[in-house]
């Protein structure tokens, strides 16, 4: 997983869950009876280090993520935290003016036992795992600190920012550079890779997002750039995200499963590597369903090798669902890599087979724009010596052009095609069907023109010149169509 993080393809794309660690699972249940609140296990580094590893023990997930929480930044920075039993999170004082700021004591002494679970996990686990840190981006800790809460739609955040970009501005360089050390230490201590998490980006304008989103994620980026890869996971971003990847600095973004993959393969860097997009929900409901949500974005994952991952967060979540993500439907050998393999066998390989497979349907596409216009000239020079001529050109156009070009382009095609998920029922590909299905009219249109040409040659009669014409512009129509089906992809 952390090759994949430093933007190696791998053929397997590699597989956790956002929330793997948690109430879902019977272990960790029990364990939370006997040690009391969800704070009380955070902050015990013995318990935290031993729900870390829970899943990784039961599913051999290739990504340990540390169990935490991102309001452990609002803790140090000298607000009270405690969880309300069925209601979630509580800070205190509320950020609501500067003198309220300014009261705040830093303490950051607080997070001496997120270090040490870190270290405890790093001492344990398996090193093929991938250990993962994170933090709470600076907006959506500032959500949390002046609402006091969590809350739907971000309003006092939202209103403070637009009211008092100054208090907003301080709030956030705060959160900032408290993140920036929290990050650090935790790379310190042993993680390998860390996570930003913005759960409330989507609420954002452009403007807004670009301040209060964009800009202290890429200070963040910057100021951990080198030691670590930094995955940025703006939740709800949608139109923002092309911006956030480019601005940020991240090394990885984590896409929310309202993102459409084909969309965001085509506005995304094609060098960053990208995770996520699996419904939670499809995850709770396995079988066909579970197979269809990662058929649909098969196509993605074939054009960048990518980390899976979704949710394990309901309440209502058991062990087995995980199970169900772990083994999609009951095929293949019981693990991800398995499903994973079916959408990414070429690996790294993937970008060279596409640039061939165009150059060779160029090639081809030539060729048959040029043969019906040979066979024009060949059937009005029937019966004089240009006739010879004429078909001297067509075989060698037959021969080095049209030949070579229809074997390579069904090869590299069919390899593609299979890449893609085509022969396996996968979701979201009626576009690439329409595509096979023009290569094979094409390919009716090749063997047709091939044939006439001989007989040309052989000297039996020829087909009105205005109907050769009009069918020699077919290759082109055809193009035409296939780049329309490539680009706007639209079933």
């Amino acid at each position: 997983m952390l090759e994949t993080l430093k933007g190696v393809r791998q053929e397997v794309p590699p597989l956790w869950l956002m929330r793997q660690a948690g109430r879902y699972l019977p272990e960790y249940r029990a364990l939370r009876a006997e040690k009391g609140g969800f704070l009380e296990l955070a902050l015990d580094p013995q318990a935290a280090a031993e729900i870390t590893l829970q899943p990784i023990r039961r599913f051999g997930m290739d990504g340990a993520i540390l169990f935490s929480d991102i309001l452990m930044v609002p803790m140090a920075l000298g607000q009270k935290l405690w969880f309300e039993t069925g209601e979630g999170p509580r800070l205190a004082p509320t950020v609501t003016s500067r003198a309220v700021l300014d009261a705040l004591e830093s303490r950051p002494e607080a997070l001496q036992p997120v270090y040490e679970t870190v270290r405890q996990v790093r001492a344990t686990l398996d090193p093929r795992v991938t250990f993962l840190g994170f933090a709470g981006s600076p907006w959506t800790v500032a959500t949390y600190m002046i609402a006091g809460q969590g809350s739907r739609e971000q309003a006092e955040a939202r209103r403070l920012a637009y009211a008092d970009p100054g208090l907003m501005q301080a709030l956030v360089d705060r959160i900032a550079d408290c993140t920036i050390d929290y990050l650090n230490a935790q790379i310190d201590a042993g993680v390998e890779a860390v996570q930003l998490f913005d759960s409330w980006a989507g609420s954002l304008s452009p403007e807004q997002f670009e301040r209060w989103v964009i800009a202290p994620t890429a200070r963040i980026a910057a100021a951990v750039k080198g030691r670590a890869p930094v995955i940025g996971f703006p939740k709800g971003a949608g139109g923002k995200l092309p911006a956030y990847a480019r601005e940020t600095g991240v090394d990885a973004i984590g896409l929310d499963e309202t993102v459409d993959p084909v969309w965001a393969d085509e506005v995304l860097p094609g060098n960053l590597p990208v995770q996520g997009n699996l419904d939670p929900l499809a995850l709770i409901a396995g079988g066909e369903t579970l197979d269809r949500a990662t058929g649909f974005f098969r196509p993605f994952q074939a054009a960048r090798m990518c980390s899976i991952w979704g949710t394990a967060s309901s309440r209502t979540r058991r062990s087995r669902m995980s199970s169900g993500c772990w083994r999609g439907s009951g095929k293949g050998d019981g693990s991800p890599r398995t499903e994973a393999s079916m959408s990414g066998f070429l690996g790294g390989a993937y970008l060279w087979v596409k640039a061939f497979h165009i150059i060779f349907v160029i090639f081809w596409m030539a060729g048959l724009f040029l043969l019906p216009r040979y066979l024009v000239h060949h059937q009005e020079a029937l019966g004089t010596p240009e006739a010879a001529a004429w078909a001297k050109r067509e075989a060698l156009l037959r021969r080095m052009i049209l030949t070579p070009s229809i074997l390579v382009v069904w090869l590299l095609g069919l390899a593609l095609a299979a890449n893609l998920g085509l022969f396996e029922g996968g979701a979201g590909l009626g576009w690439l069907h329409a595509k096979l299905l023009i290569v094979l009219l094409l390919s009716g249109f090749h063997g047709w023109a091939v044939g006439y040409s001989r007989k040309l040659a052989g000297g039996h009669g020829p087909i009105p010149a205005r109907r050769l014409r009009m069918l020699g512009e077919l290759p082109a129509l055809a193009v035409i169509l296939i780049v329309i089906l490539a680009v706007v992809k639209p079933f």
